[in-house]
């Protein structure tokens, strides 16, 4: 099975909000950012950080204890980096652009399943119309 993978735009330096925390917090943050884009993508677009498995997975990941995960999640929200009312009110991560790579993700892979269902069918009827 191929490695999971996230879109990382050739310009993302150049998108508003990331400028923005960047100027807030440091060119060292996003590192952070960048590790909490793979988080959303292993997570299929989004997470919530009610169940505790998830978040300390997150906090390995960053490399951050709880505390500071949340304020480092804080200040993504605060930027527009990831969905503000998502995380404030459901404790959820994630971000307009996450979610939509994430569903579509789910459809390919959807679509693959399928494909190889229907090979896998016509392989058997091709096997009994051969007496085989």
């Amino acid at each position: 099975m191929a490695k999971p993978y996230i879109k990382l735009d050739m310009d993302w330096r150049e998108d508003p909000k990331v400028m923005l925390f960047e100027e807030r917090y440091g060119k060292a943050a996003l590192v952070d950012w960048v590790a909490l884009m793979c988080l959303m993508g292993e997570f299929g677009g989004s997470f919530c950080l009610d169940d505790e498995a998830t978040q300390l997975r997150v906090q390995k990941v960053l490399r951050k204890k709880a505390k500071a995960t949340e304020q480092f999640l804080e200040k993504c929200a605060d930027c527009g980096l990831i969905d503000e009312e998502g995380l404030y009110t459901f404790r959820r991560v994630g971000s307009a652009r996450s979610i939509k790579d994430g569903e579509a993700r789910a459809k390919r892979r959807e679509y693959a399943i399928a494909a190889s269902e229907a090979a896998r069918e016509k392989r058997l009827e091709d096997q009994g119309a051969d007496g085989n």
